[in-house]
């Protein structure tokens, strides 16, 4: 018995003790002859049932062994846990003469079982707040999960999460689970008052750390709310920051019924599920600016949409007065044109021989003005029809149009001399009467330019210019001074005058916007007396297939 690592411990009928080994001196605290003649109860922490007792002793009156646990007191005010198997001792004639108890220290064991639960229950709470991250859709309802499932889980009494309002100064309950019974209405949590800002929620959101408060009962920080939760059973609590954005802005509050319930497993459990919810809030706060910024686009694109059909009304109108403004030209206009003209004519022709040179030239300007004001109102007819006419892509012909207008050119003036260089087989999927214009304006401007030439020569053909497909028209005319090249395709803008080279001034307007209905770009280079080259481009969209192609063709 002296060698056994176990107390043994042996009383007589009346309890009490006779002998003592050395593991109990040892374990207890108390010498052989601080306990001979003492009771066991010697050991006794208050902290063990009346019925234990009283179980043992029914068991030992009968003759039998028992086993227990009980929790004890050493000589030194610490506790433990034993486990103790009591048995009679009896002479060889069967009486029973004393009681022999043996113990074991079991405190670590339980210990560590206990631990073992604690962590299990953690780890099912952090799998139910898991859970609820992902199915909850708000921050309340996320709150109410985690408060309900840390009771549920076993783990704390009591579980509240408090918010700051918005001056950051109260802490306002949200939510809360388990052993309440009316506390929630004893804390008031302030920032700006010392007295409750210095408790542990206040200290978590100051500071951004959790504060643990072990033992209520003895914990000054809690003074101003101890005896409130002593009185619910409440013995240790933990205040956990939440954060959104980065900044804390409430706490996760739990309440253990246990003292120094908080081991650093415990802790690290907490902090990960904090984390978590942190990271869940601002995913919530995310979804909601972008369920905000959703709404705000569609009401942005149904204002669009009105704004859109105002805009369609009022250019409907504008196309309206336009068209109204064109019949207007083409018949009002005309009409006394034709007079002016017809009566110029008429006049010059009977009363040629009555007028001197200077009414001559003078009527002759008349005819030339009427005239000249007849190309204009085509032109802008011209114009206008470029702007409103649909667009029709289909695959066309570049160079049989080069070669038609070519054609028309050369008959104009069978005296000219001019040698036309067209490339052949260049076809793009464009506007067929668009691209007609096109051709008629940027050849008859080389043909008109290149008047003053003996050895005229125009060239039509496709470049490659910065990996695009660029068409040209070029000549060896007039040319013009690069330096008033951006007036080129303005309207009514001339860069020679009319006695020089005739015109209106809008055919290079009239091809910038048709280029430009294509999605394409149009420019010019020249050389002042060395002739002149107008690029254009034509974007093209994918084509069907060669078959179509080669059908159209």
């Amino acid at each position: 018995m002296e060698q056994s690592s176990n107390s043994i411990v042996i009383t007589d009928l009346d309890a009490n003790i006779e002998y003592v080994n050395q593991a109990f001196v040892k374990e207890t605290g108390y010498s052989f002859d601080e306990a001979l003649g003492q009771n066991p109860r010697l050991l006794n922490s208050g902290k063990n049932p009346k019925e234990i007792y009283d179980e043992m002793w029914s068991c030992l009156t009968r003759g039998e062994t028992w086993k227990g646990e009980f929790i004890n007191r050493r000589k030194d005010g610490s506790e433990y846990i034993e486990s103790v198997t009591t048995s009679p001792v009896r002479q060889s004639n069967g009486q029973v003469t004393h009681y022999m108890a043996i113990k074991e220290n079991i405190t670590r064991r339980r210990n560590n079982e206990a631990k073992i639960e604690w962590l299990s229950r953690m780890h099912q709470l952090l799998s139910l707040v898991n859970e609820a991250i992902v199915r909850t859709k708000n921050r309340n309802e996320l709150f109410a999960a985690i408060c309900n499932s840390s009771v549920e889980a076993k783990l704390f009494r009591f579980a509240w999460i408090g918010m700051l309002d918005e001056k950051r100064i109260c802490v306002i309950p949200v939510v809360s689970a388990g052993v309440e019974e009316g506390y929630m209405a004893k804390v008031n949590i302030r920032l700006d008052d010392e007295r409750t800002s210095n408790g542990p929620i206040g200290r978590s959101i100051r500071t951004g750390i959790h504060a643990l408060v072990q033992d209520i009962e003895s914990d000054p920080s809690m003074s101003p709310w101890r005896d409130e939760a002593l009185r619910r059973g409440y013995r240790a609590s933990g205040a956990f920051p939440i954060y959104e954005a980065g900044i804390a802005t409430g706490t996760i509050n739990v309440y253990a019924e246990e003292a120094h319930f908080f081991s650093p497993d415990i802790i690290r459990l907490m902090l990960d599920l904090v984390s978590a919810v942190s990271l869940a809030l601002d995913m919530f706060a995310n979804k909601q600016r972008r369920e905000q910024v959703e709404d705000e686009i569609v009401q942005l694109n149904v204002g669009l949409e009105h704004r859109v059909q105002e805009r369609t009304r009022q250019l409907e109108a504008a196309n309206k007065e336009l068209e109204a403004f064109s019949y207007s030209v083409s018949h009002d206009l005309r009409a006394p044109l034709r007079s002016i003209d017809g009566f110029s004519r008429v006049l010059s022709k009977k009363y040629h021989a009555q007028l001197d040179a200077t009414g001559q030239d003078w009527l002759g300007r008349v005819c030339r003005a009427s005239q000249h004001m007849g190309h204009l109102i085509d032109d802008m007819l011209q114009l206008s029809q470029v702007v409103r006419s649909p667009l029709k892509r289909e695959w066309v012909g570049l160079s049989k149009i080069a070669e038609d207008v070519a054609d028309d050119l050369s008959k104009t003036n069978s005296e000219r001399q001019v040698k036309f260089v067209l490339q052949q087989g260049l076809s793009v999927q464009a506007d067929s009467g668009l691209l007609r214009i096109v051709m008629n304006n940027l050849l008859g401007n080389a043909y008109k330019f290149t008047g003053k030439k003996a050895n005229a020569e125009i060239e039509f053909g496709e470049r490659d210019v910065g990996g695009e497909r660029t068409f040209f028209v070029c000549d060896n005319g007039d040319g013009f001074n690069m330096e008033y090249a951006h007036k080129l395709f303005g309207t009514f803008q001339r860069l020679h005058t009319v006695s020089e080279f005739e015109g209106t001034g809008i055919g290079l307007a009239t091809v910038q916007r048709i280029i430009r209905r294509h999605n394409g770009e149009v420019w010019a280079e020249a050389i002042e007396g060395q002739g002149a080259t107008f690029y254009f481009t034509l974007p093209q969209r994918e084509r069907g297939g060669l078959a179509e192609q080669d059908a159209v063709e």
